[in-house]
């Protein structure tokens, strides 16, 4: 087996110091609905879910979270009208549209086959502040007669609720009653559209069910059958966070069917052991997910595929993850893969996951049919301790980058920026080849490079700032982006950053 970079002790300082910071189917019935009289799915049932369950993105007071809807639905049961989510009141809702209007927010996946794995993937929308939409049509347009739309109220001292209403079921077809297979079903909202209160302790998470109405199979006319409601609370523990995670490289871009592999740590800064420690993707995907411990001096894999495992107090865990894309068609074309931040839990059976962070315990991933830029990257600080800082007394640093790409060849702009707002100044310059890391060229705000396939480069980054920058590992990070021609990013790595001057 070839040797695996070296990545580990990386992802563990950048664990460590993130604590620090932040301790299309018909249904089987002959008969077609005719609209207001009884139809032969009026009896049909409308059972609890063998899966029922709700799970939060995050668990820490004053953290940016999403959340995770699984449930199981059989076949001749009755097709679901609504479905809603009630969250604390005590929550700050941020907007479907907090990262742009038509931008990607979440998504259902259906698993037909009960593997687990997504068969079908429908991608969810932001349209403004208080409404999103499911794009059943695959085409980037809401068609609001025919596909199911997210909408958001109350806030404001009120419950917050977040209601999917589905037209005649969500198959858009006025001539069945009941579902025609048995489904699987996640729906996930992407961290960042909800962050919790300040205040700890026990909090209620209710799901609502609601059945179409036989006598529509729509909405709910008031006479003869009525649909039918199940419900659910889950008691969640708003509680600091005492596990961590972190995931390198930061992005990787495959080929459909190809496997991609990146690593990940696990810490633990409970004064307990965290017992069964494993990982599980967050965001629905049309992809195959796996997750291996490793030997931490190595990166070897050990072990069984994923198998969870102890981690001591104070303690670290590695693990090598993989995601393969499927292709996935619809009306005979192939689709595009949805380009996304690919979320996952770092969980244990005794602590609440791992807050997301996205660039540092994401994964930007994205799959196609022709090949393109694939770039590895890492950084190293002074201190090899992930932290860039700034001299005392002059407020300046620097630290370095390596990156292979093992993809197609291409031109890249290198970019560092701030996930904050920052008095911080940042340039670049391009290293490769040269004795002691001198500059080619003079730094500059970026560095644009033809990156061929199976090379490697290095480049240095240089930060200045006439303020304290506290440090923040979690909140306050400079990242390197590597973006291709046609504007994608194919690589990213960051660092933290503190400076204090002196008096």
């Amino acid at each position: 087996m070839a040797t695996r970079p070296k990545t580990t002790i990386t992802l563990a300082l950048l664990a460590t110091t993130l604590l620090a910071s932040c301790l299309e189917g018909k249904s089987t019935e002959d008969a077609p609905i005719v609209f207001g009289k009884p139809q032969n799915g009026e009896n049909a049932p409308f059972d609890t879910p063998a899966v029922f369950d709700i799970r939060l993105s995050s668990l820490a007071p004053g953290a940016d979270f999403g959340f995770i809807v699984q449930s199981q639905f059989t076949t001749g049961q009755r097709e679901i009208f609504s479905a809603g989510n009630t969250l604390p009141t005590d929550i700050v809702f941020n907007g479907f549209d907090r990262f742009g209007a038509g931008t990607l927010i979440g998504a259902y996946g259906f698993d037909f086959t009960g593997t687990t794995a997504i068969d079908r993937y429908l991608p969810i929308f932001a349209i403004d502040q208080n409404n999103a939409f499911v794009d059943s049509n695959l085409n980037g347009i809401f068609q609001e007669a025919l596909e199911p739309k997210i909408v958001h109220t109350g806030g404001n001292g009120e419950v917050h609720l977040v209601r999917v209403t589905a037209p005649f079921g969500g198959d858009g077809d006025q001539t069945t009653a009941t579902a025609g297979f048995n489904s699987n079903i996640t729906f996930g909202l992407r961290t960042g559209l909800f962050t919790h209160g300040n205040t700890a302790g026990v909090q209620t998470v209710g799901m609502t069910f609601t059945s179409i109405d036989p006598d529509t199979d729509d909405a709910d006319d008031k006479a003869g059958f009525a649909p039918i409601t199940i419900v659910g609370n889950f008691q969640p523990v708003i509680q600091f966070d005492t596990l961590s995670a972190s995931v390198l490289p930061g992005t990787r871009s495959v080929l459909f069917d190809t496997v991609a592999t990146f690593f990940a740590i696990i810490a633990n800064a409970a004064t307990t052991e965290a017992s069964n420690c494993g990982v599980s993707l967050a965001s629905p995907l049309p992809a195959d997910f796996t997750f291996q411990t490793t030997n931490p001096a190595t990166n070897q894999p050990i072990g069984n595929a994923n198998t969870t495992i102890n981690i001591a107090s104070g303690g670290f865990q590695s693990f090598i993850l993989s995601l393969t894309a499927r292709p996935e068609f619809f009306n005979t074309s192939q689709r595009p893969f949805p380009d996304q931040d690919v979320e996952f839990l770092f969980d244990c059976d005794n602590t609440s996951p791992a807050s997301v962070f996205v660039g540092i315990n994401t994964l930007g991933f994205s799959a196609s049919t022709v090949p393109v830029p694939d770039i590895i990257t890492n950084a190293a600080t002074v201190q090899n301790n992930g932290i860039l800082t700034l001299a005392p007394d002059t407020g300046a640093g620097a630290f370095a980058l390596a990156g292979v790409n093992i993809g197609a060849q291409d031109t890249i702009t290198v970019t560092p920026r701030t996930n904050f707002t920052s008095p911080l100044v940042l340039n670049i310059c391009d290293t490769t080849g040269q004795a002691g890391g001198a500059c080619i060229n003079p730094p500059a705000s970026n560095v644009v490079v033809v990156f061929e396939k199976d090379v490697a480069r290095t480049l240095s980054v240089f930060g200045s700032s006439g303020q304290a920058i506290a440090l923040d590992p979690a909140g306050k990070r400079v990242f390197v982006d590597f973006v291709d021609s046609a504007g994608k990013i194919r690589g990213s790595t960051s660092v933290a950053v503190q400076f204090s001057p002196n008096p």
